[in-house]
Protein backbone atom coordinates (compact mmCIF):
# COMPACT_ATOMS: atom_id res chain seq x y z
CA UNK A 1 0.00 0.00 0.00
CA UNK A 2 2.92 2.26 0.95
CA UNK A 3 4.50 2.02 -2.25
CA UNK A 4 1.68 3.37 -3.97
CA UNK A 5 0.82 6.73 -2.10
CA UNK A 6 2.35 10.14 -3.06
CA UNK A 7 3.51 13.36 -1.42
CA UNK A 8 2.52 16.12 -4.03
CA UNK A 9 4.18 19.22 -3.27
CA UNK A 10 2.89 22.52 -5.10
CA UNK A 11 5.08 25.53 -4.87
CA UNK A 12 4.71 28.89 -6.67
CA UNK A 13 4.48 32.71 -5.86
CA UNK A 14 0.84 34.16 -5.32
CA UNK A 15 -1.44 34.35 -7.80
CA UNK A 16 0.65 32.01 -10.01
CA UNK A 17 -1.92 28.97 -10.42
CA UNK A 18 -0.88 26.39 -8.06
CA UNK A 19 -4.22 26.40 -6.20
CA UNK A 20 -6.26 25.75 -9.02
CA UNK A 21 -3.92 22.53 -10.44
CA UNK A 22 -4.13 21.25 -7.27
CA UNK A 23 -7.68 21.17 -7.14
CA UNK A 24 -7.73 19.70 -10.39
CA UNK A 25 -5.37 17.08 -9.13
CA UNK A 26 -8.02 16.40 -6.20
CA UNK A 27 -10.46 15.54 -9.35
CA UNK A 28 -7.60 13.50 -11.29
CA UNK A 29 -7.62 11.27 -7.44
CA UNK A 30 -11.40 11.18 -7.38
CA UNK A 31 -11.19 10.20 -11.57
CA UNK A 32 -8.66 7.11 -10.04
CA UNK A 33 -10.60 5.67 -7.18
CA UNK A 34 -7.97 6.85 -4.82
CA UNK A 35 -10.32 9.43 -2.76
CA UNK A 36 -12.33 7.14 -0.15
CA UNK A 37 -11.88 10.23 2.07
CA UNK A 38 -11.05 13.69 1.44
CA UNK A 39 -9.66 16.33 3.79
CA UNK A 40 -8.62 19.78 3.02
CA UNK A 41 -6.93 22.02 5.66
CA UNK A 42 -6.93 25.58 4.82
CA UNK A 43 -6.44 29.20 6.39
CA UNK A 44 -9.03 30.83 3.69
CA UNK A 45 -12.46 30.86 3.68
CA UNK A 46 -15.00 28.83 1.41
CA UNK A 47 -16.22 31.62 -0.41
CA UNK A 48 -14.02 34.90 -0.77
CA UNK A 49 -15.14 38.35 0.03
CA UNK A 50 -16.38 39.15 -3.74
CA UNK A 51 -18.37 35.86 -3.68
CA UNK A 52 -15.97 33.72 -5.54
CA UNK A 53 -15.60 30.29 -4.36
CA UNK A 54 -12.34 28.61 -3.28
CA UNK A 55 -11.46 25.95 -5.87
CA UNK A 56 -9.94 23.23 -3.17
CA UNK A 57 -13.44 23.76 -1.02
CA UNK A 58 -16.04 23.14 -3.93
CA UNK A 59 -14.44 19.81 -3.86
CA UNK A 60 -15.93 19.53 -0.35
CA UNK A 61 -19.49 18.41 0.77
CA UNK A 62 -19.05 20.60 3.75
CA UNK A 63 -17.15 23.45 5.48
CA UNK A 64 -16.04 23.09 9.32
CA UNK A 65 -14.37 26.26 10.62
CA UNK A 66 -11.97 25.90 13.42
CA UNK A 67 -11.68 28.64 15.66
CA UNK A 68 -9.97 29.47 18.71
CA UNK A 69 -13.05 28.53 20.51
CA UNK A 70 -13.99 25.03 18.94
CA UNK A 71 -10.10 24.06 19.01
CA UNK A 72 -9.89 24.50 22.77
CA UNK A 73 -12.82 22.71 23.14
CA UNK A 74 -11.78 19.91 20.90
CA UNK A 75 -13.69 18.26 17.31
CA UNK A 76 -14.87 14.80 17.90
CA UNK A 77 -12.91 13.84 14.29
CA UNK A 78 -14.10 10.86 13.75
CA UNK A 79 -17.65 11.79 13.96
CA UNK A 80 -17.04 14.70 11.41
CA UNK A 81 -15.29 12.80 9.17
CA UNK A 82 -18.36 9.75 9.24
CA UNK A 83 -20.86 12.85 8.82
CA UNK A 84 -19.17 13.96 5.58
CA UNK A 85 -16.63 12.21 3.71
CA UNK A 86 -15.10 15.28 2.09
CA UNK A 87 -14.44 18.14 4.65
CA UNK A 88 -12.75 20.95 4.36
CA UNK A 89 -11.53 22.60 7.48
CA UNK A 90 -11.20 26.54 7.12
CA UNK A 91 -8.50 27.40 10.08
CA UNK A 92 -10.02 30.77 11.35
CA UNK A 93 -7.42 31.17 14.25
CA UNK A 94 -4.99 33.60 16.07
CA UNK A 95 -3.04 30.97 17.69
CA UNK A 96 -1.91 27.51 15.49
CA UNK A 97 -4.17 24.59 16.89
CA UNK A 98 -1.52 22.02 17.19
CA UNK A 99 -3.09 19.97 19.21
CA UNK A 100 -6.55 20.09 17.61
CA UNK A 101 -4.99 19.21 14.00
CA UNK A 102 -3.02 16.83 15.79
CA UNK A 103 -5.99 14.93 16.66
CA UNK A 104 -7.23 15.17 13.12
CA UNK A 105 -3.96 13.37 12.21
CA UNK A 106 -4.64 10.69 14.52
CA UNK A 107 -7.90 10.15 13.17
CA UNK A 108 -7.06 10.27 9.56
CA UNK A 109 -4.59 7.70 10.18
CA UNK A 110 -6.67 5.17 12.23
CA UNK A 111 -9.40 5.86 9.10
CA UNK A 112 -7.23 5.16 6.35
CA UNK A 113 -7.49 5.24 2.39
CA UNK A 114 -7.63 8.98 2.42
CA UNK A 115 -6.09 12.33 0.35
CA UNK A 116 -5.44 15.05 2.46
CA UNK A 117 -5.09 18.55 1.21
CA UNK A 118 -2.78 21.14 3.13
CA UNK A 119 -3.62 24.67 1.11
CA UNK A 120 -0.87 27.44 2.79
CA UNK A 121 1.23 24.71 3.75
CA UNK A 122 3.43 27.08 5.93
CA UNK A 123 0.69 28.23 7.76
CA UNK A 124 -1.05 24.74 8.08
CA UNK A 125 2.16 22.66 8.41
CA UNK A 126 4.22 24.79 10.45
CA UNK A 127 7.43 23.81 12.37
CA UNK A 128 5.07 23.58 15.41
CA UNK A 129 2.85 21.27 13.99
CA UNK A 130 1.86 18.05 16.20
CA UNK A 131 4.31 15.25 15.89
CA UNK A 132 0.37 13.57 15.10
CA UNK A 133 -0.43 15.31 11.86
CA UNK A 134 3.86 15.20 10.85
CA UNK A 135 3.17 11.50 10.91
CA UNK A 136 0.82 11.42 8.57
CA UNK A 137 3.86 12.43 5.36
CA UNK A 138 5.95 9.40 7.25
CA UNK A 139 4.07 6.78 8.61
CA UNK A 140 0.65 7.66 6.52
CA UNK A 141 2.10 5.52 3.79
CA UNK A 142 1.06 2.31 5.31
CA UNK A 143 -2.49 3.79 6.12
CA UNK A 144 -2.95 4.11 2.24
CA UNK A 145 -2.80 8.24 2.78
CA UNK A 146 -2.05 10.38 0.11
CA UNK A 147 -1.13 14.21 0.83
CA UNK A 148 -0.82 17.16 -1.07
CA UNK A 149 0.77 20.51 0.14
CA UNK A 150 0.02 24.20 -1.54
CA UNK A 151 2.78 26.42 -0.68
CA UNK A 152 4.07 30.33 -1.54
CA UNK A 153 7.10 29.18 0.51
CA UNK A 154 9.59 26.21 1.12
CA UNK A 155 11.45 28.14 3.54
CA UNK A 156 11.96 28.22 7.07
CA UNK A 157 13.42 31.63 9.34
CA UNK A 158 13.84 32.00 12.66
CA UNK A 159 11.72 29.15 13.75
CA UNK A 160 9.09 29.53 11.77
CA UNK A 161 7.61 28.59 8.22
CA UNK A 162 6.71 25.35 6.67
CA UNK A 163 7.88 22.16 8.77
CA UNK A 164 10.85 20.47 6.79
CA UNK A 165 9.04 17.45 6.64
CA UNK A 166 7.00 18.69 3.99
CA UNK A 167 10.02 19.16 2.02
CA UNK A 168 11.61 15.78 3.01
CA UNK A 169 8.94 14.02 2.14
CA UNK A 170 7.57 14.99 -0.87
CA UNK A 171 8.30 12.63 -3.78
CA UNK A 172 6.91 14.69 -6.24
CA UNK A 173 7.17 18.66 -6.96
CA UNK A 174 5.24 20.78 -9.18
CA UNK A 175 6.53 24.39 -9.35
CA UNK A 176 4.78 27.69 -10.98
CA UNK A 177 6.79 30.70 -11.05
CA UNK A 178 9.38 31.39 -8.50
CA UNK A 179 10.52 34.58 -8.32
CA UNK A 180 12.33 34.29 -4.88
CA UNK A 181 16.02 33.05 -5.76
CA UNK A 182 15.80 31.87 -1.91
CA UNK A 183 13.15 29.54 -2.94
CA UNK A 184 14.33 28.86 -5.89
CA UNK A 185 17.89 27.67 -4.42
CA UNK A 186 15.82 25.15 -2.27
CA UNK A 187 13.73 23.95 -5.16
CA UNK A 188 17.49 23.38 -6.75
CA UNK A 189 18.14 21.10 -3.81
CA UNK A 190 15.79 18.08 -4.18
CA UNK A 191 15.06 19.16 -8.12
CA UNK A 192 17.68 20.38 -10.19
CA UNK A 193 16.21 19.95 -13.72
CA UNK A 194 13.75 22.04 -13.26
CA UNK A 195 15.03 25.26 -11.05
CA UNK A 196 16.25 27.19 -13.78
CA UNK A 197 12.87 27.04 -15.78
CA UNK A 198 11.20 28.81 -12.63
CA UNK A 199 11.71 32.57 -12.96
CA UNK A 200 10.23 32.77 -16.12
CA UNK A 201 7.24 30.69 -15.91
CA UNK A 202 3.69 32.57 -17.23
CA UNK A 203 1.44 33.41 -14.99
CA UNK A 204 -2.16 33.94 -15.12
CA UNK A 205 -1.89 37.49 -14.15
CA UNK A 206 -1.08 38.36 -17.81
CA UNK A 207 -4.13 36.48 -19.21
CA UNK A 208 -3.25 33.60 -20.47
CA UNK A 209 -2.74 29.96 -18.55
CA UNK A 210 0.05 29.41 -16.24
CA UNK A 211 3.21 27.57 -17.02
CA UNK A 212 4.48 24.78 -14.08
CA UNK A 213 7.49 22.91 -14.24
CA UNK A 214 7.17 19.34 -12.66
CA UNK A 215 9.88 17.02 -11.45
CA UNK A 216 8.81 13.12 -9.98
CA UNK A 217 11.77 11.64 -7.90
CA UNK A 218 11.16 8.04 -9.35
CA UNK A 219 12.69 5.82 -9.77
CA UNK A 220 13.82 6.51 -12.49
CA UNK A 221 13.63 10.68 -12.00
CA UNK A 222 11.57 12.59 -14.50
CA UNK A 223 11.07 16.05 -14.92
CA UNK A 224 8.87 17.96 -17.50
CA UNK A 225 7.91 21.83 -18.24
CA UNK A 226 4.26 22.40 -19.17
CA UNK A 227 4.21 25.55 -21.18
CA UNK A 228 1.33 27.43 -23.14
CA UNK A 229 3.71 25.82 -26.77
CA UNK A 230 3.18 21.83 -25.08
CA UNK A 231 4.90 19.74 -22.80
CA UNK A 232 8.92 19.40 -23.07
CA UNK A 233 11.02 17.12 -21.08
CA UNK A 234 13.83 18.20 -19.21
Amino acid sequence: MGEHTLRIAFWGDQGGGKTSLAACTVDEFDRLGRTGRLVIVSPDPAVGRRGARNPLAERCGHVLVLTDDLAARGVDWPAAMADEPRLYVQLDTVRYPAACLGDLGEALRHAEDALVVFDEAYRTVPVQADERLLDLFVNGRKHGIDVITVSASAMQRNGAGISPLVWDQANMHVCFQITDENVRGKIAEKAPPIAAELPTLATPRDGGEPEYAVYFGGPPPRAAVHTRTGRRAL
